[in-house]
């Protein structure tokens, strides 16, 4: 590969200008509705009250300094149009994976990656305005590593250019690096199926593995002695189990969560029954393709890999929280859902891309789940809205009845013993769905609801208590939907919906 490599590559990219613009429509109607719910969503409530993030006391400071800088000093912009250049970003990613993947790729192809913009992770992450940028970022930078490897064949361009990606990833959204991992696993199991000896299946990309190794230890040196974790989250979720054999059962632990999660939140879902279908094809293709080759030593060492690689790429998503004590378990089994989902559909359309009725099979099986994805994100939105007006409905009574309270008890703490629960609409909806209970938490309660807000509403109440007064308290007001007691200096609201 040389210069002209370039050129072809850079031709490539302009010939796939209509596909990019295809695939960012789709994501954007997938969307769409979350950007017309305009929902202050979970941690973006207090980013909007105190201007301020955290990014760089919790390991993210590119996140930190971009946001500076774009936002000419303040931190962020609670506008849409960041979800929206957020999807873009995204779009553009998915056409450096495609050229990656298979340069001969059509628009069936790219409507495969649906899932990687529209999946409930990206939901999730999408959904909060100021960190949806820096995350779609992360996703672009997590996936060059695989485009320059394509275009040129420098050793020297490829891993120094790899090492700054991955930095950069994990200084943008540190767990967007799991998507590294697993696409470099897919593309091992398509060296794997080759007809090629195994000298061929180690060597191949090992320059990438090797440049994301550096890259990690840039980085645990930077947290280390240049810009240390500080923030209480970032120190609490970055402690991991290595170093300590006792640990190990931790990290046992954290990976039947991980897959209990993975099963429990797709039971009975449209990606279950693809996830059957599809793995079924791969793994008989796979074989097929292993069995062919002469030597009989090599087919029992790469039908031994392939049971490795299966089960790994699966947990590739997640690889980085099996190692940590206190692992986030959502939204990152999200992440890995849309990763593996991704290629469960983009699979089996190069596999079978010169047999005709196996072909339209799976082209119909991933047009469906596109549609299908895209239905689900337009629901999310309009769940999202439905909670945001029956939250803000029932803000002013709660507020003049917490200021009530006040008055009457010389109450200046409030704790919230649970959350609002959901509307109406949310109920009726959301049981067909139980994902998006997942997704959307209400916002006024003791996860998300800082009691700052009632300051715009005149109330006066400060941080809560960790735990509740358990002794009985003389109860100030029976609402339909909450009661508030009260007792020394402290308001107790309780929800009853």
């Amino acid at each position: 590969m040389s210069t002209s490599m370039n050129h072809d590559a850079i031709d490539w990219l302009r010939s796939q200008q209509k596909n990019l613009y295809t695939l960012f429509i789709v994501n954007l109607i997938g969307f769409s509705a979350v950007l017309r719910a305009d929902y202050v969503y979970r941690d973006d409530i207090r980013r909007v009250l105190y201007n301020f993030e955290e990014w760089e006391q919790s390991g993210r400071l590119f996140s930190y300094l971009l946001s500076k800088a774009v936002f000419f000093g303040l931190n962020a912009d609670a506008t849409p149009f960041i979800q929206i250049a957020a999807l873009f970003v995204l779009s553009c990613g998915g056409l450096l994976l495609i050229h990656a993947l298979d340069k001969n790729a059509n628009i069936t192809h790219f409507i495969c990656l649906s899932p990687l913009c529209l999946s409930p992770y990206m939901l999730e992450n999408l959904s909060y305005k100021f960190d949806a940028l820096w995350m779609a970022l992360s996703v672009l930078f997590a996936i060059f590593p695989f485009f320059i490897y394509e275009t040129d064949n420098r050793k020297s361009l490829r891993f120094s250019l790899t090492v700054l990606s991955i930095f950069c990833v994990f200084n943008l959204y540190q767990a967007s690096f799991g998507f590294f991992i697993a696409i470099f696993l897919y593309l091992k199991l398509r060296d794997l199926r080759k007809d090629q000896p195994l000298s061929f299946f180690f060597k191949k990309r090992s320059i990438l593995l090797l440049a994301a190794i550096v890259a990690t230890i840039l980085y645990a040196i930077e947290v280390k002695y240049f810009f240390p974790v500080t923030s209480d989250w970032g120190k609490f979720h970055s402690q991991t189990s290595l170093g300590n054999t006792s640990h190990l059962s931790i990290l046992w632990h954290n990976i039947q969560r991980y897959y209990e999660s993975f099963a429990k939140d797709w039971d009975g879902s449209l990606f279950q029954y693809v996830f059957l279908i599809n793995t079924y094809a791969i793994l008989i293709i796979s074989l097929k393709s292993i069995f062919r080759h002469r030597t009989v030593a090599v087919r029992i060492v790469k039908t031994v890999l392939l049971i490795i690689l299966l089960p790994a790429l699966s947990l590739a998503p997640f690889l980085i929280q099996i190692f940590l004590t206190y692992p986030i378990f959502l939204p990152r089994t999200f992440l890995a859902v849309g990763c593996v989902f991704f290629i469960l559909l983009f699979d089996p359309l190069l596999l079978f891309k010169d047999r005709r009725p196996y072909r339209y099979l799976f082209i119909g099986i991933a047009l469906y789940c596109a549609l299908q994805i895209t239905i689900f994100g337009n629901i999310y939105g309009n769940m999202l809205a439905s909670q945001k007006e029956w939250e803000n409905n029932r803000l002013p009574l709660l507020t003049y009845h917490l200021a009530k309270a006040r008055q009457m008890t010389g109450c200046n703490t409030i704790y919230f013993a649970n959350e609002i629960g959901y509307s109406p609409t949310f109920h009726n909806i959301g049981h067909k769905y139980p994902i998006i209970y997942k997704l959307i938490s209400p916002s006024i309660g003791r996860l998300y609801f800082p009691a700052e807000v009632l300051l715009r509403h005149g109330v006066e109440l400060y941080k809560y208590p960790k735990e509740p007064m358990r002794d009985p308290q003389p109860l100030l007001f029976d609402e339909p939907w909450y009661d508030i007691t009260a007792t020394d200096n402290t308001c107790i609201l309780k929800f009853k919906w």
